[in-house]
């Protein structure tokens, strides 16, 4: 590591001091890191002391994705604390006083990445999310086809809508083309001469963002007459200005929740033009808030569709689970294997899932307090002090690091995704892990839709090896690319355990890989199945499942 003074380097975010740099990232996660530095490069504390400020501006760059680093006041300040003689070397380097605001901040951040060796994380600016409502044109080329297993599945579920009001859950893996199936029989229901709305509800912005750039996809090749897509969510009132033709409305839950609370006559008109109803991870129906939502859409006559991985809320969760089928009349049109078996070794015969192998690590020896205990028994849910406990323990955590450093060392194009104990957590393996020169980042549910969408697009396309979060990349997230999924936090959660595996399974006959590794903590582990016996774990909830053959 660079000493900026000694070695005569130009200053810039050295005239912080230790105090600012704390503030500027969060007193209790910089001790953290700090800390936790200091034990990792314990045969090296003599050169760690040395570099003390260089090692603290470095600790604040590997949070480049704060904020407060893209703010033009701060660079400004900075630049003021300069001597004239460091301003016109800075100016030398492109850094000049005069630059309009954005540029400023752009070259600063820069030239302070470029000078510690980490790298540079462009600004979101000219990115835009979808517009409220898009009409979506038809057609326009060939595309691809759906594949034969998909095509057998399609017709089951145009099938079950030749039924007046019903109700039923299509059940596919994750990774085996849900979304794709599901907008072809959106657009089958179109083209059949329905003169109503199609709605479609997600629990959040990413997957409606999937949703509407899935039946644009379908539609532009498959359409017959123009749709308009109309997205409904807190910054997105696409309802505005709805006219007399069917339309595609994707609205998040809670989004269409606030709808029918807030102007119930106009929702009650809404749900009247609604002539089906799809739910991207129905297993979220099953929550008060969202089944009055959805209850209100069906009053008249609208049919249910639902989809999911994994067709229950919770392994131990009995009520909940009947409940759950209840509403979609204890049905599931279900993906098959051809020869009756294992639907996962199916799929990896037919190379549209990844073979998947696990590899387990030395976790916590930790154990629960009986509170914790009494806590998760009463609810089901893992107590959040059990989680803070497990993200600070500087033994799992270097372990996690070792791992993943081990991991990228041995591939430079790796692709992985890691799911920390807390978003605290999620931020401090990003700065451990780009203080040690991996090219990581971190989203969580506060990171905005722009920026997400940035660093997930970075990921994808390869310019970062490590994309760690905490409770937002489960769901509606698609790198098919990723070839290691890394659960650093514990879950009694069949349905989240089988979300966070599903990013990896994605096999090269779709695009994916052919392997994937999937890297688990042995405190990670509490009584859940294997991963190929989850897709079948709540066959028993579905007594009514339709198996006949449609063909």
């Amino acid at each position: 590591m660079q000493n900026s003074r000694e070695e005569g380097v130009l200053v810039l975010l050295d005239k912080l001091s230790k105090r600012e740099i704390q503030e500027l990232i969060d007193p209790d996660l910089y001790e953290d890191i700090e800390e936790f530095l200091e034990k990792l490069y314990q045969d090296e504390v003599e050169l760690f002391e040395t570099n003390k400020k260089a090692s603290q501006i470095k600790i604040l760059l590997s949070l480049s994705q704060n904020p407060k680093l893209y703010a033009h006041g701060f660079w400004r300040d900075c630049l003021a604390r300069c001597t004239e003689r460091e301003i016109i070397e800075l100016e030398a380097h492109g850094i000049d006083l005069s630059l309009p605001d954005q540029k400023l901040v752009e070259e600063c951040l820069k030239f302070e990445c470029t000078k510690y060796e980490l790298p540079y994380v462009e600004k979101i600016d000219n990115e835009s999310l979808r517009a409220a409502v898009k009409v979506v044109n038809a057609p326009v080329s060939p595309f691809k086809a759906l594949k034969d297993f998909q095509t057998k599945i399609f017709w089951e579920i145009v099938d079950q809508l030749k039924i007046p009001r019903n109700r039923f859950v299509v059940q596919m893996p994750t990774g085996s083309g849900k979304t794709r199936t599901a907008m072809e029989v959106v657009s089958h229901h179109f083209k059949s001469g329905s003169n109503k709305n199609v709605v479609w509800l997600a629990h959040s912005i990413d997957l409606v963002e999937q949703a509407a750039s899935g039946f644009e996809e379908v539609w532009e090749h498959l359409g017959t007459h123009d749709i308009e897509v109309r997205i409904v969510d807190k910054s997105r009132d696409g309802l505005d200005g709805i006219g007399e033709f069917p339309a595609l409305v994707i609205s998040t839950l809670q989004s269409m929740g606030r709808f029918k609370k807030s102007d119930p006559a106009k929702f009650q008109i809404f749900a009247e033009s609604c002539s089906l109803l799809v739910v991207d991870e129905a297993h979220m129906s099953a929550a008060p808030n969202y089944r009055a939502s959805i209850e209100s859409l069906l009053k008249h006559g609208s049919q249910l569709m639902g989809l999911t991985a994994t067709p229950g809320r919770d392994a131990n969760a009995k009520e909940s689970n009947e409940a759950l089928a209840a509403l979609y009349f204890d049905k599931t049109v279900r993906l098959k294997s051809s020869d009756g078996g294992n639907v996962f070794a199916y799929l990896r015969k037919i190379d549209v899932m990844a073979r998947t192998s696990m590899e387990l690590i030395t976790g916590s020896e930790d154990s629960l307090s009986p509170a914790e205990i009494r806590r998760f028994e009463e609810d089901l849910q893992i107590p959040k002090s059990v989680m803070d406990r497990l993200a600070s323990q500087d033994q799992r955590n270097l372990e996690i690091i070792a791992k993943v450093i081990q991991l990228v060392k041995s591939n430079i194009d790796r692709k992985i995704i890691l799911f920390a104990c807390s978003v605290k957590h999620s931020k401090f393996l990003t700065a451990i892990l780009k203080f040690k020169g991996v090219k990581a980042a971190h989203v969580d549910g506060e990171t905005s839709p722009l920026n997400r969408q940035k660093i997930t697009n970075d990921f994808r396309s390869g310019e970062l090896n490590v994309l760690t979060n905490y409770g937002v990349l489960a769901t509606g997230f698609d790198a098919p690319k990723t070839d290691v999924v890394f659960i650093a936090r514990p879950t009694h959660s069949i349905v989240l355990y089988s979300q966070i595996i599903g990013r990896g399974l994605r096999g090269p006959a779709i695009g994916g890989t052919e392997k994937c590794l999937i890297v688990n903590i042995a405190d990670n582990l509490i009584g859940l199945p294997d991963h190929n016996d989850i897709y079948e774990y709540f066959d028993d909830y579905y007594v009514q499942r339709v198996e006949q053959d449609f063909s």
